[in-house]
């Protein structure tokens, strides 16, 4: 089995909450979400997909 290993800034920390940190951070200088980030209507439609793929509403192959 392979294992990812965490980035040196996320020793101790969850996995990504460094990354969440920074683009938090950034879009507190900034205004601007960077990518990959997500607004809320953009996580949203992310939810609403993934509830049509666990009802099988949409082909998965």
């Amino acid at each position: 089995m392979n294992f990812i290993e965490p980035d040196a800034c996320e020793a101790g920390l969850k996995a990504g909450f460094a990354g969440q940190l920074a683009a938090f951070a950034q879009l507190a200088r900034t205004g601007a979400l960077a990518a990959p980030a997500q607004n809320l209507e953009g996580a949203l439609l992310t939810m609403r997909l993934a509830e049509r793929l666990a009802q099988g509403a949409l082909p998965l192959g």
